[in-house]
């Protein structure tokens, strides 16, 4: 409903509080002696008193009650803190598999029953739009396809520096949920086009007090070392953003290939206090992808403890990347760093629609 039509709901509730308290008054003064005259502090004291009144009139107004009949709650597709933009809640133990994947692109009859066709997008001026989430390739695809369930960024070691990450699929093992499909992007938001000539080495250490492998119990998060297992490299001219890859552990993605022209490492290191993800990026790379099956299970293994009034990214949340050295201003693709009243936190932002939430900011 429009601004202007709660004003005049609001004017005209306010004016029959008013109405309602002078009369009140005036009835008063009357029945107690007709010769009664009201002094002029007697009448500032009472118009003060009607000008507080009306005061905390407008503000409940303004602050909840009619925003909230005239506006509603905003849609979710989900129930699950932080995921209400990407529908279906998570298993038991919180793994994401059979929550938003589909398990064949050739028979309709399998695909899961709790496989959701839409997803809410948040825009920039704090609407939101339905969007059909990921549906059949138009290519032959190998694997089951599992769509993007979560995406965050955070602040690495270089304040300038931030890691995305793409989670697809967890699943578990002995009930300990493992990633078995993710892919980590490096973003230079100093920059208005990227630089990905040289090696890079991002390190992102994170509280254990904030977060935790997502399960129904607390499991120790383990130590890892640096690793290049089933791990494939992409660079600029990839897919940054996929809205969905396919559950493999070979680099056989028809749909969103990664070129892979070196090897990448992970690594996971633990202290009493603190988990530190450190990732090499190959000369010429931006993209670290890991596709697993069996140990050793997927370096990035955690998410956010705490996501109130926080939301995931979800598959349509991406950034522009441009790392073409031009001089003209129409390939500059700046990332700005801004608030999300939508996600709830400070995100990465260069598209009208599409924030990526920061989560150690």
């Amino acid at each position: 409903m429009s601004k202007n039509l709660k004003k005049a709901l609001s004017y005209l509730l306010c004016l029959a509080v008013a109405l309602g308290l002078g009369l009140s008054y005036a009835y008063a003064v009357g029945a107690n002696d007709s010769n009664a005259f009201v002094t002029t502090t007697e009448w500032e004291a009472k118009v003060a008193q009607i000008e507080a009144s009306l005061d905390n009139v407008t503000k409940t107004i303004n602050d909840s009650n009619m925003d909230f009949v005239m506006n509603a709650p905003r849609l979710q597709t989900s129930l699950v803190e932080g995921f209400e933009n990407n529908g279906g809640s998570p298993f038991p133990y919180a793994i994401f598999n059979s929550v938003y994947r589909e398990s064949s692109t050739t028979s309709t009859g399998s695909v899961y029953h709790n496989y959701n066709q839409l997803m809410i997008q948040d825009s920039w001026d704090g609407r939101q739009t339905l969007l059909t989430t990921v549906g059949y390739p138009n290519q032959s695809y190998v694997g089951t396809i599992y769509g993007c369930k979560a995406r965050f960024a955070l602040r690495s070691n270089d304040p300038n520096v931030y890691l995305i990450v793409s989670i697809y699929y967890m699943g578990t093992d002995n009930y300990q949920s493992v990633t078995r499909a993710y892919q980590v992007n490096y973003v230079d938001i100093s920059k208005v086009r990227q630089d990905y000539t040289a090696a890079k080495t991002v390190v992102v250490e994170l509280p254990l007090s904030e977060w935790a492998i997502p399960v129904s119990s607390h499991l120790t998060i383990t130590a890892q070392g640096r690793t290049s297992t089933n791990t494939y490299t992409g660079t600029p001219a990839n897919t940054q953003f996929p809205p969905y890859l396919a559950g493999v552990t070979t680099n056989t993605d028809n749909v969103y290939p990664v070129s892979n022209p070196a090897t990448g490492y992970s690594k996971r290191d633990v202290t009493a206090t603190d988990v530190t993800f450190t990732f090499d990026f190959p000369a010429g790379t931006s993209i670290i992808r890991q596709l697993m099956s069996a140990a050793p299970w997927g370096t990035w293994d955690v998410l956010p403890v705490n996501m109130n009034g926080r939301k995931f990214g979800g598959a349509y949340d991406y950034l522009s990347i441009n790392s073409t050295p031009t001089l003209s201003y129409t390939s500059a693709h700046a990332i700005a760093k801004v608030y999300s009243p939508q996600k709830g936190c400070l995100c990465l932002k260069n598209y009208v629609n599409g924030e990526i939430p920061i989560f150690n900011e």
